[in-house]
């Protein structure tokens, strides 16, 4: 078994260990920078779009483990949209709590992380992500909703900026993946690069502010009708479990007691998306898992995630990913 490389935070990532030292630098302001270790190879990419905003891309290759001690201190809001691959973050936070918290990068959160310490694991392989910093007042201009949890958060971050901690998950959207896709092959340079990430980047704010709060206002709505929600997690079991051959949605709807009309709005407001919306982004996540594997090819994947045209399956990969599968075994 590879024994873990373990350095200190600072030293490993230099100049970009706090992101928020570059808030202070001038709109447009860029800097790239590579890992100088053998153990490590990737870039680290970073951009002040305007005031109270930075764009950071991560693409780190380890090839072994890095385990980093770290200890920060992050007075703003975090979009993290991870692509590929997985950190792992045990968290031994600063302030008064029950109990350490544990993080699992594999998804897209928006978090609060004000001041904590801990350890962070890198696994070998590769780890791509994108990852919006967002000043707190910068965040409440995207507020919608001013009693919805991501409001409060807000609140406590402005008001007691060492107090708050505060995480939610994402669910990326078809209209998401196009976004950050089209972030990182931005075609553009200068002036016209700026634009281009900035604009892109304030709707991955909008599209993620408002799905929290909708999600949001509906667990509050959970709290008093809690038999919804359960209908919407049987549901997509049951989804995952037949992926390969899923009933129909009046089969599924008297699989779980509910009419059709009822569980396909509970879903969405659940997950946001529709059931077999939601079934077909599972599928195709899978597909680039297996893809990346590199032990298939693309009809054997397509087949195993339930297409029985090689040419849709395709033609729905690049839909959804902007890329064709083909390039996931180059």
């Amino acid at each position: 078994m590879t024994s873990s490389l373990k350095l200190d935070a600072r030293d490993y990532y230099g100049n970009f260990y706090d992101p928020e030292n570059f808030m202070d630098m001038k709109d447009g302001f860029e800097e790239y920078w590579q890992w100088p270790l053998d153990s490590c190879h990737g870039f680290f990419y970073i951009v002040k779009l305007r005031p109270g905003l930075l764009l950071a891309i991560t693409d780190h290759r380890a090839v072994a483990p890095v385990e980093l001690n770290f200890n920060d201190t992050c007075r703003s809001f975090l979009l993290s949209f991870t692509f590929s691959g997985r950190i792992s973050v045990d968290l031994a936070r600063k302030y008064s709590v029950t109990s350490d918290v544990f993080l699992d990068f594999t998804r897209s959160y928006l978090v609060y992380l004000p001041h904590s310490s801990g350890v962070a694991w890198y696994p070998a392989g590769s780890y791509f992500n994108i990852t919006l910093v967002i000043s707190p007042w910068f965040m409440r201009l995207f507020l919608q909703n001013e009693n919805s949890s991501l409001a409060e958060a807000v609140d406590k971050a402005e008001s007691h900026p060492d107090s708050a901690l505060w995480q939610h998950q994402i669910m990326l959207t078809h209209l998401m993946k196009m976004r950050l896709h089209e972030i990182f092959s931005c075609p553009y340079s200068g002036s016209a690069r700026h634009c281009f990430l900035e604009s892109k980047s304030l709707e991955l704010i909008l599209l993620s502010t408002e799905q929290v709060e909708n999600i949001s206002h509906h667990c509050s709505c959970f709290a008093r009708k809690q038999p919804d929600y359960i209908f919407a997690e049987k549901a997509r079991d049951i989804v995952l479990t037949n992926m390969l051959n899923p009933p129909s949605l009046r089969e599924l709807a008297r699989s779980v007691g509910v009419n059709k009309g009822k569980l396909n709005k509970c879903f969405r407001d659940v997950y946001g998306a529709s059931i077999f919306e939601y079934l077909r982004i599972q599928r195709l996540e899978k597909a680039k898992t297996l893809l990346l594997s590199g032990n298939r090819s693309v009809k054997e994947v397509s087949i195993e995630v339930g297409y029985t045209e090689p040419g849709n399956f395709s033609k729905e990969f690049k839909k959804y990913f902007g890329i064709s599968p083909s390039a996931y075994l180059d």
